[in-house]
């Protein structure tokens, strides 16, 4: 995801739009940034105690 909008984002500016790839290339930042800061292992055990009942 992060690769496709940065690429994305790369390919508006080259075509001299500035706003949209602007705004693709911080939304890939945002994404990665969620990414990083999630603690996946809160994450799985939520799903394991959701999946069980």
């Amino acid at each position: 995801m992060i690769v496709v909008m940065v690429g994305w984002g790369a390919f508006e500016i080259a075509k001299g739009e500035a706003f949209w790839g602007v705004l693709f290339i911080a939304g890939a930042c945002i994404v990665q940034w969620k990414f990083s800061t999630t603690d996946w292992a809160e994450v799985a055990a939520r799903e394991e105690d959701n999946s069980t009942g």
